[in-house]
């Protein structure tokens, strides 16, 4: 059976560094679109945990979520394993 795993991406630079803030405004942004947040993992070349994941985890289908209409899928960051609310 095929499971579901939904993440999320941000970039610290985008909140002129200040970890809290960019993980206060994640927490917001996933409320938002109503998401919460299982799991983080910072400062991480994100395609390389991508491969990495997948190779450890072959039943796990990963699942890119925009959180705002704009966002794109970033290469290295800090990636949110999320989940739905009604799951």
């Amino acid at each position: 059976m095929r499971v579901v795993v939904n993440y999320t991406t941000s970039f610290i630079d985008d909140y002129n560094n200040d970890f809290n803030r960019m993980h206060s405004e994640m927490d917001k942004k996933l409320l938002n679109v109503q998401y919460y947040m299982e799991e983080m993992i910072p400062f991480i070349n994100i395609e390389t945990w991508k491969r990495e994941y997948k190779e450890s985890n072959r039943n796990v289908d990963l699942i890119f979520v925009k959180v705002t209409p704009d966002q794109k899928e970033i290469e290295k960051g800090t990636v949110y394993l999320i989940k739905y609310f009604a799951q």
